[in-house]
């Protein structure tokens, strides 16, 4: 998932925006603030922070505006299986886009089987592609990844239980670097591939991995992923399922993550934002990514192997500074970035 001080709307999920958003983009990385280098460390043992009270706050009013889980249909069950590799795809007009397709073939080629889980509207039927998939299953528009996530976890500890279980989802393009080797060997239960502090210490959920799955652990995991209700606003899941998951799963697991990034943003004075709010002023911020390296610094991270670019940074985040050294990589691989 993106910053949360710049979120997506669920229309943006796959990150195709117009090219006056995309203008506007550009014109604020004249005064961006990116994350310092210094402040990027490896190999980071999950350590639990103190939300603030504007946190709670937030999680309050977001707690209020669940959903009903999205409508499930399994078309081609887990079966048993050492590893399954769950890609969630989001399809709102029922086809595959040309990143979408080439995620499906590069996360097709990593070890293991794999299970693909699709968002599709209500009596639409899953596309032709998703054939390749050893195990598919359909939902509903609504919940954004972690329902997805919920289901491919639900899959693996019912039908392959005690599997390494790699979860990713289609806002990024990747495997750009080496990833079978980072999936098996990952050194925590659940292990993140970069994590950052905002709201409290948290991995990001584009991409993570589980290890043994079972029943039990999926336990663990439900106060993040539940069963019965889910999250449809951006903010919300942020709130109350992305940043809390880590938390959530130490409590009976060990958590980390491969890259971790220090910077904290300032946060915004609680009542200047809701004076703001009262009077409806708009007022122009710099673009802060100091927590955000996958947008802020994408070609350090690629240097050191980091094996993922985020899309947006080719459509609402256009016109960072390494745009040009990490499209020329992707185009390489044969990734469109227009």
């Amino acid at each position: 998932m993106e910053h949360w001080g710049t979120p997506l709307s669920p229309e943006a999920w796959s990150p195709s925006v117009s090219g006056q958003a995309a203008q506007t983009s550009i014109g604020r990385w004249e005064s961006a603030i990116l994350p310092t280098a210094a402040r990027l460390r490896r190999n980071w043992d999950f350590a639990r922070s103190t939300p603030t009270i504007r946190t709670r706050l937030i999680r309050v009013a977001a707690g209020r505006r669940w959903v009903s889980f999205p409508a499930t249909r399994v078309i081609r069950s887990v079966r048993p299986a050492e590893r399954w590799n769950c890609l969630f795809l989001f399809c709102p007009t029922g086809t595959l886009d040309s990143v979408q397709l080439i995620l499906l073939r590069e996360v097709r080629q990593l070890h293991g089987k794999l299970l693909v889980v699709v968002a599709l509207p209500s009596g639409v039927t899953a596309p032709s592609e998703l054939a390749i998939a050893d195990a598919l299953v359909e939902k509903g528009l609504a919940g954004f990844d972690f329902s997805a996530y919920r289901i491919a976890l639900a899959q693996v500890a019912d039908h392959s239980p005690g599997a390494l279980v790699y979860l990713q989802n289609d806002s990024v393009f990747g495997p750009v670097a080496a990833l079978d080797e980072m999936i098996e060997s990952a050194p925590w239960d659940l292990t993140g591939f970069i994590a950052n502090p905002v709201l409290e210490n948290h991995v990001s959920s584009f991409a993570f991995v589980v290890r043994a799955v079972t029943p039990d652990r999926l336990a663990a995991l439900s106060p993040a992923l539940p069963a019965l209700r889910s999250y449809d606003r951006f903010t919300d899941v942020v709130a109350m399922q992305e940043t809390k998951l880590a938390r959530v799963a130490a409590r009976h697991m060990r958590v980390g993550s491969y890259w971790y990034i220090g910077d904290v943003p300032p946060e915004p004075s609680l009542s200047g934002s809701t004076w703001r709010r009262i009077t409806r002023q708009s007022i122009s911020v710099p673009l802060d990514l100091s927590a955000d390296p996958m947008l802020g610094m994408p070609l350090e991270l690629h240097r050191q192997g980091f094996p993922f670019v985020k899309r947006s940074l080719f459509s609402k985040f256009a016109g960072s500074p390494d745009a040009a050294a990490i499209g020329a990589m992707l185009s390489e691989r044969g990734w469109p970035t227009g």
